[in-house]
């Protein structure tokens, strides 16, 4: 199989391909870790989970992002998985001084309180994936709560819809 050059991609498809995959849901997360200078920390990153055994996760970004270049200088970082309550964390990571006035915990790497769930990562590797890059972690602690996730979707933050019991597709988190 031949991968095509972004130059061999028409903008109809390209297009298309971005309207497409805007609009698949997926957990917000705010990725941290220890720079020489101090925390760093964004959001916006798509993170999924790899595989459960080894546990790893991986998160997309921009290959010169400070949060990338910390993990990569520290050999950690974290994935602190947003609630539906921390719609404001989210926008506060999407601007600079994230750190300033959000409740975290210092560590190598800082953890955010109230996160839904923190997995706290060994860097395994960073690799290039079209115009980001994708960074591999080894989960070695996991630390959470019971909420409801925020999620994103078509450009905006949405909480989840409850499925009512009788759906046919309900089921109950143990």
């Amino acid at each position: 199989m031949k991968l095509l050059e972004p130059s061999e991609v028409d903008d109809g498809a390209r297009t298309e391909a971005s309207r497409v995959l805007g609009g698949l849901p997926s957990c917000v997360a705010v990725v941290t870790a220890t720079a020489a200078t101090g925390p760093v920390g964004s959001a916006g990153h798509p993170v999924t989970a790899v595989s459960a055994d080894p546990p790893l996760v991986a998160f997309f970004a921009p290959a010169r992002a400070a949060t990338v270049a910390a993990a990569r200088e520290s050999g950690r970082f974290a994935v602190n998985v947003l609630a539906a309550d921390q719609g404001a964390v989210y926008d506060r990571f999407t601007r600079a001084a994230a750190f300033d006035p959000v409740h975290w915990e210092p560590g190598a790497p800082p953890r955010l309180r109230r996160a839904l769930a923190v997995l706290t990562c060994d860097l395994e590797a960073v690799t290039p994936a079209g115009g980001r890059v994708l960074v591999l972690g080894r989960v070695r602690h996991v630390a959470g709560r019971r909420a409801d996730p925020l999620i994103a979707s078509r450009g905006a933050l949405h909480g989840l819809a409850h499925t009512a019991p009788d759906h046919p597709h309900y089921r109950t988190v143990p």
